[in-house]
């Protein structure tokens, strides 16, 4: 899903029509759950948590913890969780994991959407 809002969002900053980019994913190998979810929800605007931002961020730091113990090297896991990191920062924990994008959103002063969603 970190990757997700990472590519939309390199559309976005690139001119690329959003809805025609997540179509083109959505119909490719890129397509899976979590790219899905990050569509139907955030570029709607929609950030009513199904699955609370502060609950990834906390499960993600307990898989990051065992990969520590163990010596699994998880730099993928690492950069995600800073990502939640910033975005519970920015308030966004009680918000849907896919509000991760307005980390993005803030730095970039543009936001994802399809059909003028708005934040909710």
């Amino acid at each position: 899903m970190a990757t997700a809002a990472e590519g939309l969002m390199m559309g976005v900053a690139a001119g690329i029509d959003i809805g025609k980019l997540a179509e083109v994913i959505l119909g490719s190998s890129g397509a899976s759950a979590a790219f899905k979810s990050m569509t139907m929800r955030a570029l709607a605007g929609e950030f009513k948590a199904s699955f609370a931002l502060d609950l990834a961020h906390k499960d993600l730091r307990l898989a990051q913890e065992l990969a520590d113990e163990l010596g699994v090297p998880s730099p993928m896991g690492a950069q995600t969780l800073n990502l939640l990191r910033m975005a519970r920062a920015l308030g966004l924990g009680p918000s849907d994991t896919t509000a991760m994008i307005n980390v993005y959103e803030g730095i970039l002063g543009r936001e994802a959407r399809i059909d003028g969603g708005a934040k909710t």
